[in-house]
Order: C-alpha cells, then structure tokens, then sequence
C-alpha cells in the first residue's frame, strides 16, 4: 500500500497510555535474561513464529533464526504451530508488555525523582503575566510531585545574568546566587544546595515560589541568556538527571547560543522563504543540538515553553534542545495573558502531574 499511493506511512508509539482499557502486563525473565534476537535485538513477541518443535523461534522482524533456552522451550501445536503454553507467557500473547530489566540494562542505579524549573525572568515575562501563571502553577502541583520524600527539585532564572537559589538547613528564606559571567559559569555552591531534596525544604520552596515574581517586578532588563543558563543547570543536575522545564521569552541575545534576527533579511512579502527558513535543516548555530545530546548522558529530559510577541524567535533552532531527550516544545506566539494564560497552566500541570518513566527502553514488535 505504501509503494501504490507513493505516501510516507508511521507508527505512533505511546507508552503509558492513561486511557488504555487494559493494564499493560509486567514479565519478569529471571536468570534466564531477556529473550532477544541476536542479529537485529528484537524482543520475543507475540508475532515470532516457532520452529524446530520449539527449540528455536525467528525473528518478526530480520527472519534471523535463535535459538530457544531450555528452561523456554515448550511443545508445539501439532495444527497451529504454536506453544501450548501461549497463554500462560504475557510476552507471547499481547502486542505490548513491559519488562523487569536486569542490571546489564542500567546504566547506573535508578535516582530519585527530579525536577529542575529555569525560568526567564525579562520585562516582557513578567508585565506579559506569563511569569505569575508559571509560578502559581508550579505552586499548585509540587506537593503532589512523584517520588515522595526522595523527589528533588530545583530553581533557576536568567535575564542578562543567571541566577540559582540556594536552600540549607536552618536557614528561613533561600538565598539567591546571582552568576554574572554568562560567558563561562561557574557553580556557585555545592550542587546540593540548589538540587536539594524537596519534603526537606518544602517550606523554603513555597516561600520561593510566592515571593520570586515580586523579586522581578520592577524589572527593566531585556537579557536573555538561555544557553548559558542551561549549561550551568546541566551541570548542577548532572549526578541525578530528571525533567528540566526551560520558560523562555524571545532569542537568546547574551552568553552562549546567541540568535540573531535571520528573518531580517527576507522580504516580508515572501512567507514561503519565512516557512523554510523555521523547518530548514541547516544550523546556522550548533550549540542547542548539542545540548539535547549532552542531556542523554545525564538522563536529563529537556521541555520548552518559548514565549513571543510578534519577533521571529527561531523555533528552527531552539527546537533542537528537545530532541532525543524526551523533551516536549510548546509554543505561546504572541502571548497574550487572557488568552494563552489558562492554556499555559493547564500544558504545564500536565506535564508535572501525568505519568512519567525514566530510564526506560523502548522495542518495537509487528508482523512481517
């Protein structure tokens, strides 16, 4: 069908699909370890077929023919072909199942729940009232944060500094570190007193949360230096990983990453020249590429909230920060507060409240 019509055809995968009507089956392959094909590494499905009176099964996938363990093997079906144990084996007989992965599996061991909020804190965020719904709704759902009294969690802002808040024991407000070379950034304390544990701080973080629009209010700088500031937020999360949620207003103007106005130079009479320019695949800047490929070694997951008036704000470019991660984009375009506020909470609270995995692995299983 797909040569006939001459038409791109894909697969949508949704892992943890809240409105499945079935609970997705757990195996557990104990000593004998995961079941997969050795040429192309495809898990044991149900779409394999058994040959060699279930001695051996090939692959759905490459055809490639593996042998079966011993403790696995099971008489055949004289008529069927297939494993009289089909139905008692979750993997054999459902077209998803999860697995308990062994240790080979991990890259290191699991880490707490982590979250990490960096936020632009420029004139246009905070008179916009983009700032205020960010923070009431952070406000609302970090109690109800996974992870307990393990989950951490930390807080960032930049304009044309970055500035990151400390949180230690015994002391009532959390203090704010302001780093002003964005050029090259330093931590400027312990990574843990900023990715600090949540129920332990709980107090201060509400406090924060409360008092951080006030703080910017009268704001007058129309910085942005993003790059930088997720440069030292990788950094500081870096041991653990976890989500990082970037709320970003415009292009990046100062420090690392720097965008200018490449709709500029094209006639305003010419939207087709305008489209290709955004979905281009030619990066006239490589440092938010790398950034996405930096945070899969540090199991970080990268979401962006980019904000615009009417600028051009390169979403060709600062897309790129989501990739490979598990990031998400969205997009406010001329954000306007009583039109995009309750849509910005609402994408925010379902991205902090839904169900979430981490250090997972994902395979692929059809017929043919």
């Amino acid at each position: 069908m797909s040569e006939s019509c001459a038409l791109s055809f894909a697969a949508i995968c949704q892992p943890m699909n809240e409105q499945s009507e079935m609970e997705v089956p757990v195996v557990n392959f104990g000593k004998i370890g995961v079941i997969r094909c050795r040429r192309c590494r495809a898990y044991v499905n149900a779409f394999v077929k058994w040959r060699s009176s279930g001695r051996k099964w090939q692959c759905n996938l490459c055809s490639a023919m593996n042998e079966v363990p011993d403790v696995y093997q099971s008489p055949l079906d004289g008529q069927s072909g297939r494993r009289v144990d089909l139905l008692e084996r979750p993997e054999l007989c459902n077209s998803s199942y999860e697995i308990i992965a062994p240790d080979e599996y991990t890259i290191r061991a699991p880490q707490s729940p982590a979250y990490m909020f960096l936020i632009h804190v420029n004139t246009k965020m905070v008179q916009s009232g983009a700032l205020q719904w960010i923070l009431d709704c952070i406000l609302a759902c970090v109690d109800g944060l996974p992870g307990e009294e393990r989950t951490r969690i930390a807080f960032g802002t930049y304009d044309s500094k970055i500035h990151v808040y400390s949180m230690k024991q015994g002391a009532k407000m959390p203090q704010m570190l302001t780093i002003p070379d964005v050029e090259d950034p330093i931590m400027p304390a312990p990574w843990d007193d900023i990715f600090v544990v949540k129920e332990t701080f709980k107090d201060m973080v509400n406090v924060l949360l409360e008092k951080l629009g006030e703080m910017f209010l009268e704001t007058t700088d129309e910085g942005n230096c993003m790059g930088s500031a997720v440069d030292l937020m990788c950094t500081i999360t870096q041991q653990i990983g976890g989500k990082l949620s970037v709320f970003n207003w415009g292009r990046p103007n100062v420090g690392k990453g720097v965008l200018v106005d490449r709709a500029a130079a094209l006639p305003s009479q010419e939207p087709e020249r305008l489209h290709e320019l955004q979905l281009g695949k030619k990066r006239e800047v490589e440092d938010y590429y790398v950034k996405a490929v930096d945070a899969t070694k540090y199991q970080l997951s990268i979401d962006l909230y980019q904000f615009a008036d009417h600028e051009f704000c390169d979403l060709g470019i600062l897309r790129e920060m989501c990739l490979f991660n598990g990031g998400d984009l969205r997009f406010y375009p001329a954000f306007r507060n009583s039109v995009h506020g309750t849509m910005l909470y609402q994408d925010l609270r379902r991205s902090l409240t839904r169900e979430t995995g981490r250090s997972s692995e994902t395979a692929k299983a059809h017929r043919g």
